[in-house]
């Protein structure tokens, strides 16, 4: 398995309140590459930039869940162990006084047999199946509920930036709908791709495909998809993640 990693911090911003997780390794704002096989857990969580102490609450998130991931061996222990550290997210917002920090997150979580999907919020997770990039997880976004609710005029004219789903935010109930479920039974994909919105919300699909299916490497694809963004206007953290299982 080759992991492939970017992150970079959006214009004008200090420090990035995305963060990446690769088994133990806690990346920020870095280009990295691992050759490996036996990691555990790999994901993306985005800070959510409209409340105090996204980095704060995408850092807390991801340092939790690779300390713990030993003992997440199933979906009932997934749901357990997010659900009481959504709880702790909250306390630690209030101790710190922020307590609205809040951040979303999409990742894969491997044991001996099975993969397992966490997904809140509008990072994303996609396969591809041929030449085409397939979107497996749905943003939990008022633009995407206004359109499965068939209220399209509405959807066009709202902020499609407003997530309807995080870890933390203040209420527990933003927590309530996030996704924890097996994916991939029969065979793990031979490429993965995560994007946080800094990146997916300035490319569109076409020009994805196009670059993963390039004879360019890994590095300078994901180098190249951050650049690209960052000409489309993209002023948000932006983070990647490709994974090559061959």
């Amino acid at each position: 398995m080759k992991i492939s990693v970017c992150v970079a911090k959006g214009k004008n911003k200090e420090k990035s309140e995305d963060t990446v997780v690769v088994g133990r390794q806690i990346i920020s704002e870095e280009a990295v590459e691992y050759q490996c096989e036996g990691i555990n857990c790999i994901a993306v969580a985005d800070g959510v930039g409209g409340a105090a102490g996204g980095r704060d609450a995408s850092r807390f998130v991801l340092k939790k869940l690779s300390s713990n991931i030993d003992n997440l061996k199933s979906e009932q222990e997934l749901k357990v162990f997010f659900k009481e550290l959504n709880s702790e997210l909250l306390r630690y917002g209030k101790d710190v006084g922020t307590p609205n920090m809040a951040t979303t997150i999409t990742g894969l979580v491997f044991s001996e047999e099975n993969c397992f999907l966490v997904h809140a919020g509008n990072t994303r997770l996609y396969i591809l199946q041929g030449e085409y990039l397939k979107q497996i997880t749905e943003d939990q976004t008022l633009y995407r509920w206004l359109l499965n609710t068939g209220n399209l005029e509405a959807a066009e004219n709202c902020n499609r930036n407003v997530i309807r789903s995080c870890l933390g935010g203040g209420l527990a109930s933003y927590a309530e709908n996030l996704v924890i479920k097996k994916v991939f039974e029969s065979a793990l994909p031979i490429t993965i791709l995560f994007t946080s919105d800094g990146i997916h919300e300035f490319l569109d699909i076409d020009t994805m495909e196009s670059l993963l299916n390039s004879k360019k490497s890994d590095a300078d694809i994901l180098k190249e998809m951050v650049e690209m963004a960052e000409a489309n206007g993209s002023e948000d953290d932006k983070s990647v993640i490709l994974i090559r299982n061959r």
